[in-house]
């Protein structure tokens, strides 16, 4: 019987921590932003997190899984070490990408351009 087990390191469970605590503050900034602009909708958020919150952390999750699943091979070659690597340039580039958003969402609140 084939068993598969999988554990995200304490450093991937940093890097999911620091994409979450990043998601978080985007989307408070964003509720805070449309409640300004008086555009906030409830209605909307559902749609918001599914295309928004769900593939980035998600797809972390899913790939931090499958990056520490043990005895993962292709052929005779073990990919885990590759995978993980994977998963921190893809945790990487999000929390830039998050980043950047927060900081426009800041700017737009305090007047300095548009989000």
């Amino acid at each position: 019987m084939t068993q598969i087990s999988f554990s995200l390191t304490p450093a991937m469970v940093d890097a999911m921590l620091g994409v979450l605590l990043l998601t978080v503050a985007d989307i408070a900034l964003g509720i805070i932003g449309a409640i300004v602009k008086g555009e906030f909708d409830f209605g909307k958020l559902p749609s918001f997190l599914r295309a928004t919150v769900l593939p980035y952390v998600g797809g972390l999750l899913i790939l931090g899984a499958v990056a520490t699943a043990s005895g993962l091979k292709v052929g005779d070659t073990d990919v885990s070490g590759a995978l993980v690597a994977l998963y921190f340039a893809s945790a990487a580039f999000v929390a830039a990408k998050l980043l950047k958003d927060v900081a426009a969402k800041v700017a737009a609140l305090i007047g300095r351009e548009s989000a």
